[in-house]
């Protein structure tokens, strides 16, 4: 039987595996295929992140010219940096207390680089603050504050297994920092190379990468590469890419496997393929893969494996690219339809050393510690409920087609899943989960004693505010949800189909239930004027002190391929920049806004100013005083949502 090798590429997120490989291994072995998975991703960042990595990389920091600032100060501890960074990586993986105890001894990591940059992570001075005692500061005083105890800027009393968690945090922050300034710009401990593919109309810049002389985290790649062969020897590897720092990891991997082992068969799948290479044309990618697949992978990576083992012609695999005759070809002649949610099988991570993901990055805002935990995922139906937002990808098909799970299916699951991974905690991922099937779920919850801790991404629907104590009940600990624009105009103008009242009101009853609640901020969408992004702030500063928001950020809008903004960009008043169709990568488009104003100088005092919320439950300071430039003051009265609160209390 052919062997199968599903693996996350380097470099995704170290606090977990990404779901996309468990789900798929489940499917697999549902219907008897052979399937391993493996975390290629967590592989590379241990090996880097151990006293032999660092070993290696002090040789490279030191050629060229002299090194100076954090980085000479960072040669400076050499040694000490590889002594405690196993230390730092074993605190960060939970279970050893000998580690935690070292770690919580104040001078046992290196003092901080730059502390400035820890004061800007932990948020306790807004961008203008932070600029000004930057330069205020010479290099004498900004050593001697290095050399302080970092917590003591931190937020507030916290316990000592918590700080010492924190410190190591920031010691592997530190060794990417000086990675990223001295040898590789695109390094991350989350992403790789993310720039590079980000927008990519031909193949040919990754090309000349990946065939280009070596870099340090591309040897270590190389090595994961040749460890997962002996590992495993398998006849097919599966490479989801769900972000665009994936995408150079995943081909570096494939490079190397197919370099020494050329019969092996390669497939590449996930979000970012799914979004990025739908109109594909560029033949290049297929030097480095022999399959590239659309939209859930089951079904088309089934119909590959048949075709592997010559049980069915090419022409007949399901949405999935090859490259023949020297050009890319669509075959997607596949009769058999996509396999129902209920059918895909209970995700797997046998084969993951689930003990060994780092809880990274650390933070001490007691509200927020547990997002970066790994948590059993699980997917309660495919496709959004509501599938109208005007910035999302609506036309495609992992948001456009809703699909539920049944209840019955999903307890089976959670049951397989403690008992496999002997832990309690559930992310439930992709689109919103549906109030509908989230009352029916938390009531089985309860009704059985299905003892689990669960969070997931909601809208704020209307119907949450009534079920909140149903769904703290049956174990939610946390919820994301879009508050978008924040504005009552861009609101109806996305299709949101809240209210700033209804927004409010949701948040305000899932906070009081015991709730976490993360809200997702847009600003800079079409037709967007600076006096609501200040009213934006403002409203947003007004959740967090009413305790609706325990966390929040911005992300500036972008103009996606697939969304009802790209087909009707009259209707948003844009200009869509008109170019020839890419042949390789075309996601976000170029657009003009006629009077539009410039949104990007929003950015940094908006997350600032987030940041701060979270550590205040608010702030007294004027919402236009967060901007390093002139701003009108807010135009809404400062009880607007006390308001809207005292009106839904005495109904």
């Amino acid at each position: 039987m052919t062997r199968m090798l599903l693996i996350n590429p380097p470099l995704t997120d170290v606090s977990g595996p990404y779901p996309a490989v468990a789900y798929l291994a489940g499917y697999l072995q549902e219907i008897g295929q052979l399937v391993e998975v493996a975390d290629a991703s967590l592989m590379v960042v241990k090996r880097l992140l151990s006293r032999d990595g660092l070993t290696r990389l002090f040789p490279a920091l030191r050629d060229g010219p002299p090194a100076a600032g954090p980085v000479a100060r960072f040669l400076d501890h050499a040694e000490w940096y590889g002594r405690v960074i196993e230390t730092a990586v074993r605190c960060l993986q939970g279970g050893d207390q000998g580690a935690l105890a070292l770690a919580a001894r104040r001078g046992y990591f290196p003092p901080l680089l730059d502390p400035l940059a820890h004061w800007a992570r932990v948020a306790l001075y807004n961008q203008r603050d932070h600029e000004a005692r930057l330069g205020e500061l010479t290099e004498t005083q900004r050593l001697r504050l290095g050399a302080a105890d970092p917590l003591q800027f931190a937020f507030g009393t916290v316990g000592e297994a918590d700080a010492a968690r924190y410190r190591a945090s920031l010691l592997l922050a530190d060794v990417a920092s000086v990675i990223r300034e001295r040898l590789d710009p695109d390094f991350h401990l989350h992403a790789y190379a993310s720039r590079l593919v980000r927008e990519l109309p031909t193949f040919a810049p990754l090309e000349a990468r990946l065939e280009g002389a070596p870099t340090l985290l591309d040897q270590i790649i190389d090595e994961v590469a040749d460890d997962l062969w002996l590992r495993h020897t398998p006849d097919v590897i599966g490479l989801s890419l769900p972000f665009a720092g994936t995408v150079y990891g995943a081909l570096r991997l494939a490079r190397r496997l197919r370099v020494h082992h050329p019969d092996l068969v390669v497939v590449l799948g996930g979000g970012w393929v799914n979004t990025s290479l739908r109109n594909l044309r560029d033949p290049g990618i297929f030097d480095y893969v022999n399959f590239i697949t659309l939209d859930d992978g089951e079904r088309p990576l089934r119909c590959i494996l048949e075709h592997v083992e010559h049980r069915r012609s090419i022409e007949d695999l399901k949405r999935t690219f090859v490259r023949t005759g020297g050009t890319v070809r669509f075959c997607d002649a596949a009769r058999e339809p996509d396999v129902p949610l209920a059918s895909v099988g209970t995700p797997t991570y046998r084969g993951l050393p689930l003990g060994e993901y780092l809880d990274y990055p650390v933070t001490l805002e007691p509200r927020a510690r547990h997002w970066r935990s790994r948590w059993n995922k699980l997917t309660l139906a495919h496709g959004c409920y509501w599938k109208k937002c005007a910035f999302c990808d609506v036309s495609l098909d992992y948001i456009g087609r809703y699909e539920p799970a049944a209840v019955d299916v999903l307890i089976r699951r959670i049951r397989q899943l403690v008992d496999e991974t002997g832990e309690r905690g559930f992310h439930f991922v992709d689109e919103a989960m549906p109030p509908a099937l989230l009352k029916r779920l938390s009531e089985r919850l309860i009704d059985e004693q299905i003892d689990i801790a669960w969070w997931g991404n909601v809208r704020f629907d209307a119907a949450l505010e009534s079920m909140a104590p149903l769904l703290a009940r049956a174990g939610c600990v946390a919820v994301t949800g879009g508050v978008e624009a924040a504005s009552d105009r861009l609101l109806q103008l996305m299709a949101k189909g809240v209210t700033l009242r209804q927004l409010a009101r949701v948040t305000h009853a899932l906070a009081t239930a015991g709730m976490s609640v993360h809200a997702y901020l847009i600003y800079g969408f079409p037709s967007q004027t600076a006096q609501e992004t200040v009213d934006a702030l403002e409203y947003v500063r007004q959740l967090f002190n009413a305790g609706c928001l325990h966390s929040a950020r911005w992300h500036q809008f972008a103009l996606t391929a697939h969304s009802p903004v790209a087909a009707a960009p009259d209707r948003f008043g844009i200009t869509i920049v008109e170019r020839s169709p890419a042949p390789f990568a075309n996601y976000v488009l170029e657009y003009e806004e006629p009077g539009g104003i410039s949104h990007e100088r929003f950015g940094q005092p908006l997350a600032a100013a987030v940041a701060r919320f979270a550590v205040t439950g608010g702030d007294v300071r004027p919402a236009h005083e967060w901007f390093p430039f002139p701003a009108l003051p807010t135009t809404h009265p400062p009880d607007l949502v006390a308001t809207f609160l005292r009106t839904e209390a005495n109904r």
